[in-house]
Protein backbone atom coordinates (compact mmCIF):
# COMPACT_ATOMS: atom_id res chain seq x y z
CA UNK A 1 0.00 0.00 0.00
CA UNK A 2 2.77 2.32 1.25
CA UNK A 3 4.86 1.32 -2.07
CA UNK A 4 2.15 2.13 -4.10
CA UNK A 5 1.19 5.58 -2.71
CA UNK A 6 4.70 6.60 -3.27
CA UNK A 7 4.95 5.95 -6.63
CA UNK A 8 2.00 7.85 -7.26
CA UNK A 9 3.67 11.28 -4.93
CA UNK A 10 6.58 10.46 -7.01
CA UNK A 11 5.61 10.07 -10.51
CA UNK A 12 9.37 10.46 -11.55
CA UNK A 13 11.02 7.78 -9.95
CA UNK A 14 14.92 7.15 -10.77
CA UNK A 15 14.83 4.08 -13.68
CA UNK A 16 17.90 2.52 -14.93
CA UNK A 17 17.29 0.40 -18.08
CA UNK A 18 13.09 0.42 -17.53
CA UNK A 19 14.13 -0.76 -14.32
CA UNK A 20 13.68 1.16 -10.57
CA UNK A 21 16.27 1.53 -8.21
CA UNK A 22 15.81 0.16 -4.62
CA UNK A 23 18.62 0.72 -2.15
CA UNK A 24 19.03 -1.22 1.21
CA UNK A 25 21.20 -1.13 3.99
CA UNK A 26 21.21 -2.20 7.93
CA UNK A 27 21.28 0.58 10.74
CA UNK A 28 22.80 0.00 14.10
CA UNK A 29 20.88 3.14 16.49
CA UNK A 30 22.58 3.44 19.88
CA UNK A 31 19.49 2.88 23.05
CA UNK A 32 19.80 3.95 26.68
CA UNK A 33 17.30 2.00 27.47
CA UNK A 34 19.06 -1.76 28.22
CA UNK A 35 15.09 -3.53 28.94
CA UNK A 36 13.71 -1.78 25.80
CA UNK A 37 12.45 -4.52 23.48
CA UNK A 38 14.71 -5.65 20.75
CA UNK A 39 17.59 -3.87 22.49
CA UNK A 40 21.08 -6.16 22.30
CA UNK A 41 24.69 -5.62 22.14
CA UNK A 42 26.13 -5.03 18.65
CA UNK A 43 29.38 -4.79 16.98
CA UNK A 44 30.43 -1.82 14.98
CA UNK A 45 31.78 -2.44 11.87
CA UNK A 46 32.67 1.07 11.13
CA UNK A 47 35.93 2.76 9.80
CA UNK A 48 34.59 5.76 11.87
CA UNK A 49 35.78 6.81 15.80
CA UNK A 50 32.80 5.31 16.82
CA UNK A 51 32.51 2.50 19.83
CA UNK A 52 33.22 -0.32 18.96
CA UNK A 53 30.13 -2.10 20.71
CA UNK A 54 27.23 -0.85 21.16
CA UNK A 55 24.28 -1.14 23.31
CA UNK A 56 21.04 -0.44 20.38
CA UNK A 57 18.60 -1.67 17.80
CA UNK A 58 19.63 -3.32 14.89
CA UNK A 59 17.51 -2.47 11.81
CA UNK A 60 17.58 -2.62 7.87
CA UNK A 61 15.70 -0.72 5.42
CA UNK A 62 14.91 -0.48 1.86
CA UNK A 63 14.32 2.92 0.13
CA UNK A 64 13.24 3.92 -3.72
CA UNK A 65 15.33 6.63 -5.44
CA UNK A 66 13.02 9.17 -6.94
CA UNK A 67 13.75 12.33 -8.63
CA UNK A 68 12.38 15.98 -7.32
CA UNK A 69 13.96 19.71 -7.39
CA UNK A 70 16.96 18.63 -10.11
CA UNK A 71 18.18 16.01 -8.37
CA UNK A 72 17.50 12.76 -6.53
CA UNK A 73 16.42 11.44 -2.94
CA UNK A 74 15.80 8.10 -1.26
CA UNK A 75 11.95 7.79 -0.16
CA UNK A 76 11.62 5.19 2.59
CA UNK A 77 9.80 2.24 1.94
CA UNK A 78 10.07 -0.04 5.13
CA UNK A 79 12.10 -0.75 7.94
CA UNK A 80 12.44 -3.42 10.07
CA UNK A 81 13.89 -4.50 13.45
CA UNK A 82 15.98 -7.65 12.08
CA UNK A 83 17.64 -8.73 15.69
CA UNK A 84 17.26 -8.77 19.56
CA UNK A 85 13.64 -9.85 19.24
CA UNK A 86 12.99 -13.58 18.86
CA UNK A 87 9.80 -15.08 18.27
CA UNK A 88 10.69 -18.61 17.93
CA UNK A 89 14.21 -20.61 18.30
CA UNK A 90 13.31 -22.57 15.23
CA UNK A 91 13.79 -19.25 13.32
CA UNK A 92 17.41 -19.76 11.82
CA UNK A 93 16.25 -16.99 9.50
CA UNK A 94 19.69 -14.77 8.53
CA UNK A 95 19.83 -11.29 7.90
CA UNK A 96 20.01 -11.69 4.33
CA UNK A 97 17.10 -13.61 4.72
CA UNK A 98 15.43 -11.11 6.48
CA UNK A 99 16.81 -8.46 3.95
CA UNK A 100 14.62 -10.39 1.25
CA UNK A 101 11.26 -10.99 3.47
CA UNK A 102 11.29 -6.80 3.88
CA UNK A 103 11.48 -6.74 -0.11
CA UNK A 104 8.54 -9.24 -0.38
CA UNK A 105 6.75 -7.09 2.39
CA UNK A 106 7.42 -3.71 0.35
CA UNK A 107 5.78 -5.44 -2.81
CA UNK A 108 6.91 -3.77 -5.88
CA UNK A 109 5.41 -5.79 -8.80
CA UNK A 110 7.66 -4.16 -11.54
CA UNK A 111 11.43 -5.34 -11.80
CA UNK A 112 14.20 -3.01 -9.92
CA UNK A 113 18.17 -3.45 -9.12
CA UNK A 114 18.57 -3.25 -5.25
CA UNK A 115 21.75 -1.55 -4.49
CA UNK A 116 23.24 -2.44 -1.21
CA UNK A 117 26.89 -2.59 -0.07
CA UNK A 118 29.19 -5.80 0.38
CA UNK A 119 27.63 -7.26 3.20
CA UNK A 120 24.88 -8.14 0.36
CA UNK A 121 26.98 -9.55 -2.06
CA UNK A 122 25.81 -13.18 -1.46
CA UNK A 123 24.35 -16.19 -3.54
CA UNK A 124 21.55 -16.12 -1.39
CA UNK A 125 20.60 -12.24 -2.00
CA UNK A 126 21.52 -12.72 -5.87
CA UNK A 127 19.72 -16.25 -6.49
CA UNK A 128 16.15 -14.57 -4.35
CA UNK A 129 16.51 -11.61 -6.68
CA UNK A 130 16.82 -13.64 -9.49
CA UNK A 131 14.01 -15.84 -9.07
CA UNK A 132 11.57 -12.37 -8.65
CA UNK A 133 13.30 -10.93 -11.92
CA UNK A 134 15.29 -8.41 -10.06
CA UNK A 135 18.53 -7.57 -10.18
CA UNK A 136 21.64 -6.97 -7.03
CA UNK A 137 24.42 -3.99 -7.32
CA UNK A 138 26.76 -3.99 -5.26
CA UNK A 139 31.01 -4.10 -4.94
CA UNK A 140 32.23 -7.67 -4.87
CA UNK A 141 33.63 -9.22 -1.27
CA UNK A 142 37.76 -9.26 -1.12
CA UNK A 143 36.93 -13.41 -1.08
CA UNK A 144 34.75 -13.30 -3.58
CA UNK A 145 34.84 -15.71 -6.26
CA UNK A 146 32.79 -16.66 -9.62
CA UNK A 147 33.08 -18.69 -12.65
CA UNK A 148 32.09 -17.67 -16.22
CA UNK A 149 29.28 -20.41 -18.30
CA UNK A 150 31.39 -21.85 -20.93
CA UNK A 151 29.36 -20.03 -24.01
CA UNK A 152 31.02 -16.77 -22.43
CA UNK A 153 34.55 -18.37 -22.86
CA UNK A 154 34.85 -16.85 -26.30
CA UNK A 155 37.28 -13.62 -26.35
CA UNK A 156 37.61 -13.17 -30.18
CA UNK A 157 35.25 -10.41 -32.09
CA UNK A 158 31.63 -11.11 -31.38
CA UNK A 159 29.77 -7.99 -32.77
CA UNK A 160 26.60 -7.82 -31.67
CA UNK A 161 23.91 -8.08 -34.42
CA UNK A 162 22.43 -4.55 -33.79
CA UNK A 163 22.60 -2.70 -30.38
CA UNK A 164 19.82 -0.41 -31.05
CA UNK A 165 17.36 -3.10 -32.35
CA UNK A 166 18.28 -6.64 -30.72
CA UNK A 167 20.10 -5.43 -27.98
CA UNK A 168 24.12 -6.64 -27.20
CA UNK A 169 23.25 -10.18 -26.28
CA UNK A 170 22.56 -11.17 -30.46
CA UNK A 171 25.76 -11.44 -31.38
CA UNK A 172 26.90 -12.37 -34.44
CA UNK A 173 29.19 -15.80 -33.36
CA UNK A 174 26.17 -16.64 -31.37
CA UNK A 175 23.90 -16.56 -34.53
CA UNK A 176 26.60 -18.54 -36.61
CA UNK A 177 27.08 -20.69 -33.97
CA UNK A 178 23.19 -21.53 -34.12
CA UNK A 179 23.72 -22.40 -37.73
CA UNK A 180 26.50 -24.61 -37.30
CA UNK A 181 24.87 -26.50 -34.75
CA UNK A 182 21.36 -27.03 -36.72
CA UNK A 183 23.57 -28.36 -39.48
CA UNK A 184 25.13 -30.83 -37.32
CA UNK A 185 22.13 -32.00 -35.25
CA UNK A 186 20.03 -32.03 -39.14
CA UNK A 187 23.48 -34.35 -41.03
CA UNK A 188 23.26 -36.49 -37.89
CA UNK A 189 19.46 -36.91 -38.02
CA UNK A 190 20.17 -38.33 -41.82
CA UNK A 191 22.21 -40.79 -40.71
CA UNK A 192 19.79 -42.33 -38.65
CA UNK A 193 17.64 -45.06 -40.14
CA UNK A 194 14.53 -43.62 -39.24
CA UNK A 195 10.74 -45.06 -40.73
CA UNK A 196 8.30 -43.02 -41.60
CA UNK A 197 9.78 -39.55 -41.49
CA UNK A 198 8.31 -36.20 -42.61
CA UNK A 199 11.32 -34.60 -43.57
CA UNK A 200 13.47 -35.36 -46.49
CA UNK A 201 17.00 -35.96 -45.45
CA UNK A 202 18.52 -36.41 -48.42
CA UNK A 203 18.92 -32.54 -48.39
CA UNK A 204 20.09 -32.36 -45.31
CA UNK A 205 22.27 -29.49 -45.86
CA UNK A 206 18.81 -26.92 -46.86
CA UNK A 207 16.95 -28.28 -44.23
CA UNK A 208 19.86 -27.31 -41.38
CA UNK A 209 20.40 -23.84 -42.75
CA UNK A 210 16.51 -23.53 -42.84
CA UNK A 211 16.21 -24.78 -39.39
CA UNK A 212 18.97 -23.04 -38.03
CA UNK A 213 18.54 -19.83 -39.93
CA UNK A 214 14.40 -19.96 -38.89
CA UNK A 215 15.49 -20.60 -35.03
CA UNK A 216 17.77 -17.68 -34.30
CA UNK A 217 15.11 -15.33 -36.82
CA UNK A 218 12.86 -16.10 -34.29
CA UNK A 219 14.92 -15.16 -31.55
CA UNK A 220 16.05 -12.15 -33.02
CA UNK A 221 12.34 -11.18 -33.74
CA UNK A 222 11.33 -12.07 -30.27
CA UNK A 223 13.61 -9.68 -28.86
CA UNK A 224 12.98 -7.12 -31.36
CA UNK A 225 9.21 -7.08 -30.30
CA UNK A 226 10.58 -7.06 -26.54
CA UNK A 227 12.44 -3.90 -27.21
CA UNK A 228 9.46 -2.36 -28.75
CA UNK A 229 6.75 -3.33 -25.82
CA UNK A 230 9.50 -1.81 -23.31
CA UNK A 231 10.27 -4.99 -21.78
CA UNK A 232 13.56 -5.01 -20.25
CA UNK A 233 16.10 -7.47 -21.56
CA UNK A 234 16.65 -10.46 -19.69
CA UNK A 235 12.59 -10.16 -18.48
CA UNK A 236 11.03 -13.60 -18.70
CA UNK A 237 8.05 -13.25 -21.53
CA UNK A 238 6.29 -16.76 -21.69
CA UNK A 239 5.44 -18.21 -23.85
CA UNK A 240 7.55 -16.52 -26.61
CA UNK A 241 10.79 -17.25 -24.92
CA UNK A 242 10.26 -21.32 -24.89
CA UNK A 243 8.37 -20.95 -28.71
CA UNK A 244 10.51 -18.09 -30.49
CA UNK A 245 12.91 -20.66 -31.96
CA UNK A 246 10.19 -23.57 -33.04
CA UNK A 247 7.87 -21.29 -34.54
CA UNK A 248 10.69 -19.83 -36.69
CA UNK A 249 12.10 -22.89 -37.77
CA UNK A 250 9.14 -24.74 -38.83
CA UNK A 251 7.63 -21.47 -40.50
CA UNK A 252 11.18 -21.91 -42.66
CA UNK A 253 11.51 -25.37 -43.11
CA UNK A 254 7.86 -25.66 -44.15
CA UNK A 255 8.14 -25.58 -48.01
CA UNK A 256 10.59 -29.24 -47.30
CA UNK A 257 8.16 -30.55 -45.15
CA UNK A 258 4.36 -32.31 -44.76
CA UNK A 259 3.33 -31.23 -41.51
CA UNK A 260 0.06 -31.41 -40.35
CA UNK A 261 -1.61 -29.32 -37.46
CA UNK A 262 -1.80 -31.74 -34.91
CA UNK A 263 1.93 -32.56 -36.00
CA UNK A 264 2.88 -28.91 -35.38
CA UNK A 265 0.34 -28.61 -32.22
CA UNK A 266 2.56 -31.32 -29.97
CA UNK A 267 6.20 -30.20 -31.51
CA UNK A 268 5.16 -27.05 -29.57
CA UNK A 269 3.72 -28.24 -26.73
CA UNK A 270 6.74 -30.61 -26.59
CA UNK A 271 8.90 -27.66 -27.31
CA UNK A 272 7.42 -26.09 -24.59
CA UNK A 273 7.79 -28.59 -21.42
CA UNK A 274 10.76 -29.05 -22.58
CA UNK A 275 12.48 -25.63 -22.29
CA UNK A 276 11.08 -25.41 -18.62
CA UNK A 277 12.19 -28.50 -17.73
CA UNK A 278 15.96 -27.93 -19.13
CA UNK A 279 16.10 -24.43 -17.44
CA UNK A 280 15.00 -25.89 -14.36
CA UNK A 281 17.27 -28.48 -14.30
CA UNK A 282 20.28 -25.93 -15.30
CA UNK A 283 19.13 -23.68 -12.89
CA UNK A 284 19.22 -26.68 -9.97
CA UNK A 285 22.90 -27.57 -11.61
CA UNK A 286 24.04 -23.66 -11.22
CA UNK A 287 24.51 -23.64 -14.79
CA UNK A 288 21.62 -21.10 -15.03
CA UNK A 289 20.80 -17.62 -13.41
CA UNK A 290 17.03 -18.24 -13.15
CA UNK A 291 14.70 -21.19 -13.76
CA UNK A 292 12.30 -19.78 -16.87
Amino acid sequence: MWARLVLKLFPAPVRVNGRLVLVGDGIKAAKRGKKMPGVKLLHQQSDSNKAEYIMGHSLQAICILVQAAQTVFAVPLAMRIHEGIVWSNRDQRTLLDKMLALLGIVGIAEAFYFVGDAYYASGKIIKGLLEKNHHLVTRARSNAVAYRPFVRYWRGWNRPISRRWLGDHKSVVGFCSGLIVALAVTFLQSELDWRGSLLPYSRWPVLGLAFGFGAMAGDSLKSLVKRWRGIPPGTSWIPMDQLDFVVGALVLASPWTSLEWPDVAWILAISFVGDVAINHLAYWLGIRDTKL
